[in-house]
């Protein structure tokens, strides 16, 4: 596979289902909820295609190895580009790691909805046992 936007996570910026919320504290309850996980590809064979849902009969809770805290949004009204701060993983354990996806939380793995993939990116895999630093290079997540 190569790095890629889900379409079915396309699909729901589009229909305004997912907003590139980056302000913790908005007035109007809005709130960061998008995360990201390091995938064991040996668990998992992404399809941009077709998966939607973050849910165990898309991605084995196997194949997920690790899974951030709400990350620090960045605007994403420049021109379209969706950006984050560098995410964190403090003492990681577990098998390697060969993707990185991005995931709109809504509280309910059944639900989350797939956003970014990547494991084609430099740093991939990654040997878990350690804290590991996921760096979005210098143009953003993606670019809707």
């Amino acid at each position: 596979m190569a790095d890629g936007l889900f379409q079915n996570g396309v699909k729901n910026f589009a229909l305004g289902n997912i907003a590139w919320v980056f302000d913790a504290s908005p007035t109007s309850g809005e709130k960061n909820l998008m995360k990201t996980t390091l995938v064991d590809t040996a668990d998992y064979t992404v399809n941009l295609a077709t998966h939607e849902n973050r849910d165990t009969g898309t991605i084995s809770a196997a194949a997920q190895e690790e899974v951030s805290a709400a990350m620090t949004l960045v605007s994403a009204a420049t021109d379209g580009v969706c950006d984050a701060s560098d995410v964190a993983f403090v003492g990681t354990a577990g098998d390697p790691c060969e993707g990185i996806l991005v995931y709109f939380d809504s509280g309910t793995p059944a639900t989350d909805k797939l956003l970014f993939w990547w494991d084609a990116s430099a740093g991939l895999p990654v040997t878990l046992g350690g804290d590991v630093t996921v760096q979005w290079n210098g143009s953003g997540l993606a670019k809707i």
